[in-house]
Formats: C-alpha cells, sequence, structure tokens
C-alpha cells in the first residue's frame, strides 16, 4: 500500500517540474457586458485541475524540446547523477520543521529517498531516452532534402 508521504513528494515534483517553465500564456478574462449579469464560475474539480496541469507540463516540455533539446536532455542528465538528498525533489525533506520527532523524520526521509530512487529518476532517465529519440529524429529530418 503506498504511503501518503508521497503525496507531498509527487507535489512538489510537479511545482519544482513547473516553476518557471510554463510556456502557455494566460488569455486575459473577457469584460462583462453591462446588460447581463455575471454568472460565477464553478470552481474546477481535482481531475480537471490534474489534467490541465498535464496539459501544462506537456505543452512547457514540448516547447522546451523544440527551443533546445540537447540542453534539455544534458540538464535532466545532470539531475540524475545528483544524490537523492542533493536533488530538488528532496527539498521538503530539508524543509521539515525542527518539531518534528526524529524517529518520523528518519522515516520520512527514507520514504522520499525510495521514491525519487525508485520512481522520479527512473522515469526521468524514459523521459530523457525518448527526448534522445525526438532529437535524433528532428535531426534526421533536418538533414533529408
Amino acid at each position: 500500500m503506498p504511503s501518503t508521504s508521497f503525496q507531498p513528494l509527487a507535489v512538489s515534483a510537479l511545482i519544482v517540474a513547473l516553476g518557471g517553465c510554463a510556456t502557455t500564456a494566460v488569455e486575459p478574462a473577457a469584460p462583462a457586458l453591462a446588460t447581463s449579469p455575471v454568472a460565477a464560475e464553478p470552481a474546477m474539480s481535482p481531475t480537471i485541475t490534474h489534467e490541465r496541469l498535464f496539459e501544462l507540463s506537456k505543452a512547457s516540455d514540448e516547447a522546451n524540446l523544440k527551443r533546445n533539446p540537447i540542453g534539455a536532455i544534458a540538464q535532466i542528465d545532470t539531475q540524475l547523477k545528483q544524490k537523492p538528498e542533493d536533488s530538488a525533489y528532496y527539498g521538503p525533506i530539508k524543509a521539515l520543521p525542527a518539531a518534528i520527532v526524529t524517529a518520523d523524520h528518519a522515516r520520512l526521509a527514507s520514504e522520499y529517498r525510495a521514491a525519487i530512487t525508485g520512481h522520479i529518476y527512473p522515469a526521468m532517465s524514459l523521459l530523457t531516452e525518448w527526448r534522445r529519440l525526438q532529437s535524433a529524429d528532428t535531426v534526421e529530418k533536418v538533414r533529408q532534402p
């Protein structure tokens, strides 16, 4: 059964991945017409929010790959060489308050290390391989007349 401490790791990983790299521009809202009342929009469900974040992440990744495919591969390769404790994904553990009991801190740190090495790094390796294939395909298309 998955640990509940993996959810904050996944959220922090998504924040790190999306922070500063979103490429989709936000369109300004259309001004409301004076003749009709403006109805409040319903709050987005977590599923819709997740799908929107996924689409933003995908668009950002595709734009980054087009801008600098080799640089993106090198950046991930550099991250994969880091020890889990030096990774940005380990940041929430470093930021835990001192009031956390030592046993809990050690357990959470161990779970984060396991999640980073067992889930995040393998996924990043697959992403790197996919980018290498995409880059090779792009280079091949450019070479062909």
